[in-house]
């Protein structure tokens, strides 16, 4: 009997190991597609706003440098965003964009 409980209890720790690996290679390939998608994000919006042009450039040189999730979010706390003011002037062309990419 105890033999059987030691080897049902080794196989339920070899199920949880390996859908942990399955998690965290799940976890690692959204984290990959999250920064693609942010680094497209970053080069869509290039041409807005001159301060936030050399945001988005050094924004998409950290992700390129293929630094870890915690070295990027310290970098992203770091950015200071550009006043709200910009934002109904940039619209405008930013809905004319989007609506030229659409044709």
């Amino acid at each position: 009997m105890a033999n059987n409980d030691v080897v049902q209890q080794l196989e339920e720790w070899k199920q949880k190991y390996y859908q942990s690996i399955t998690d965290l290679e799940q976890q690692q390939s959204y984290d990959e597609l999250l920064q693609r998608s942010l680094a497209r994000l970053a080069l869509a919006a290039q041409g807005l706003d001159s301060k936030l042009d050399t945001q988005l450039t050094s924004l998409r040189k950290e992700l390129r440098s293929k630094k870890t999730s915690l070295k990027l979010k310290k970098f992203l706390e770091k950015w200071k965003m550009p006043s709200p003011g910009w934002k109904s002037k940039k619209r405008i062309k930013t809905k004319q964009r989007v609506k030229s990419w659409q044709k």
